[in-house]
């Protein structure tokens, strides 16, 4: 009989230890502490020769400023992302002197969290007329 007490006792105190850290990590989860996309940093990077100088993100779409630095001036640039709920192609300036700034927009619904999506920049060099494309990633958080 002292031996089914003893483990009685033995169970029902580290079974209530068991349930008090399963609440304590279900809180966790529930609330959001434990998710990844808080610990992923911000960012947004090209290939060198094209610069992300600016850029934020609300629940509307997507803001890039992007500079040129190629050493020479480009025309017929377009910039398209590839990313959940977003228009692909960008408005802005279809034509970068070099050093000048263009802002690219995108229109993107609903977002909410932490946007990560591929950049893709496809231009013409203006000297040779030769395409190009190059390719970049964003990650942002949403206001």
């Amino acid at each position: 009989m002292r031996r089914g007490q003893i483990s009685i006792e033995y169970v029902s105190t580290y079974s209530w230890s068991l349930l008090a850290v399963t609440v304590i990590i279900g809180a966790i989860i529930y609330f959001g502490v434990l998710e990844p996309e808080r610990f992923v940093p911000e960012e947004c990077r090209f290939p060198s020769g094209l610069h992300c100088i600016d850029y934020q993100a609300d629940t509307s779409g997507i803001v890039i400023v992007i500079e040129n630095s190629l050493g020479f001036n480009i025309i017929n640039m377009g910039v398209n992302i590839n990313g959940s709920n977003c228009v692909t192609n960008a408005t802005g300036p279809a034509s970068l002197l070099n050093g000048a700034q263009g802002t690219y927009s995108f229109t993107c619904t609903p977002l909410r969290g932490k946007f990560m999506g591929l950049l893709d920049v496809t231009y013409t060099s203006q000297p040779t007329l030769q395409p190009h494309r190059k390719h970049g990633a964003i990650t942002v958080s949403v206001a």
